[in-house]
C-alpha cells in the first residue's frame, strides 16, 4: 500500500500501486487468526446453524399444528334438554 498526498488538498491518498515519486510504502497491519480463533469461531457459527435449524423446525411444526387445529370440525354444544317439547 502507498500513501502519497495529494498535491491540490494535501490531504492522503492510499493506492496500492506508486501514486506520486515520493510515494510512501504503507505496511498493512492485517489481523490473522489464530487455529484457536478459528476453530472457536466454526463452532460458533455451528451452534448458531444449529439453534436456527431448530427454532424453523419449531415454527413449522406449530405452523402446521394451528393448520391442523383450523381444519379441524368445530362441533357446536346444543342447549340442554328440557325434556318439554320445542316450541315451533
Amino acid at each position: 500500500m502507498y500513501k502519497c498526498d495529494d498535491p491540490d488538498t494535501g490531504k492522503p491518498i492510499y493506492s496500492q500501486t506508486p501514486c506520486a515519486p515520493d510515494a510512501e510504502v504503507m505496511e498493512l497491519d492485517v489481523h490473522r487468526p489464530t487455529p484457536e480463533q478459528i476453530r472457536r469461531h466454526q463452532e460458533q457459527m455451528e451452534s448458531e446453524r444449529r439453534f436456527i435449524e431448530e427454532s424453523s423446525e419449531r415454527r413449522k411444526a406449530a405452523q402446521e399444528a394451528s393448520k391442523t387445529a383450523e381444519e379441524a370440525p368445530s362441533f357446536r354444544m346444543s342447549p340442554p334438554q328440557t325434556g318439554k317439547p320445542a316450541d315451533l
